[in-house]
């Protein structure tokens, strides 16, 4: 306030830095601008697993859109670990591959803004699970 003015403030813009950290936090709270800009920033892991996840998956494959880039989160470091260097299925256990099935439902319409599976936010996925 000023002269008893209150002067307007401009929001706030994020980094991608600080959005990928809330992305770690809850990747359903983004709201979808942020998602895209995450999804920009990331064009490298993007590139790197999509290909992956679309050899592995069971139909309907992902397509472009998908956010692959979103194995390369530390959230996921126990999963793209198994899945380094896999190049088929038959090359992956049984529980990669179920797990991975699982990412791709979970975050089909992620960059669109849906809701995951179960319709709340991180939609039961159990971020702390170990091998």
């Amino acid at each position: 306030m000023s002269n008893g003015v209150q002067v307007p403030t401009m929001p706030r813009t994020e980094t991608t830095e600080s959005l990928i950290a809330r992305l770690c936090d809850d990747p359903f709270s983004l709201p979808n601008a942020s998602r895209m800009q995450i999804f920009a920033a990331m064009r490298e892991q993007q590139q790197r697993w999509l290909g992956t996840i679309t050899r592995l998956v069971e139909p309907p494959v992902p397509d472009s859109t998908f956010p692959a880039f979103l194995l390369a989160m530390p959230q996921h470091a126990r999963l793209a670990q198994e899945l380094e260097g896999v190049s088929c299925r038959g090359q992956a256990g049984v529980g990669a591959l179920d797990e991975l099935q699982r990412f791709v439902d979970l975050y089909r319409g992620w960059l669109e803004g849906e809701p995951s599976l179960e319709g709340e936010k991180g939609g039961g996925w159990d971020y702390s699970r170990s091998a």
